[in-house]
């Protein structure tokens, strides 16, 4: 009896374990162009074409950048662009970073790291700057320059990378 039991348990974790990124994509709502995803997140995000800052494929994925208006002052956000069977989804990555918040005209820098939900891990560099070129320097001492938005002022960049382990 245990041993059927432990079976079933065994069975019912790989079975919820291997379904859970199909069970979030099924919820995403698919597209047959890029284009009508991103329209798509326009309204879904409630901001204006305008708002978009860019587009960066980096390691076979395509992210967007947008600002948002809140009350304490402008937000830069990332959507990821998911590609799969020939369609196209939104998928917002749920951080927001406030990078320039009201009545501060001090430059904000600000990077974060997520993960995608084809499991690539990823880290992102923002911020502001006055300047129409910058150069910035990442976690791992390389400099770079990011893409600039010369109407906000909002740069950004974003760098695949890998996790190695000493195990």
């Amino acid at each position: 009896m245990k041993n059927i039991l432990a079976a079933l348990l065994v069975l019912f974790a790989v079975s919820g374990c291997s379904e859970s990124n199909n069970d979030e994509l099924r919820y995403i709502k698919w597209f047959k162009t890029e284009q009508e995803a991103i329209d798509y997140g326009i309204k879904e995000e409630w901001i204006k074409r305008e708002d978009i800052l860019g587009k960066i494929e980096q390691n076979h994925e395509t992210f967007v950048f947008f600002k948002e208006e809140e009350k304490e002052g402008t937000a830069i956000s990332l959507a990821n662009i998911i590609k799969q069977d020939k369609q196209y989804a939104w998928d917002r990555i749920k951080i927001s970073w406030l990078i320039k918040p009201h009545n501060d005209n001090h430059s904000h820098e600000v990077s974060w790291e997520f993960e995608t939900q084809s499991k690539k891990k990823f880290i992102v560099y923002t911020g502001t700057t006055e300047k129409q070129s910058i150069s910035i320097k990442t976690k791992n001492g390389a400099t770079v320059k990011p893409k600039v938005d010369t109407d906000s002022g909002i740069y950004y960049y974003i760098r695949g990378f890998t996790i190695i382990s000493n195990l």
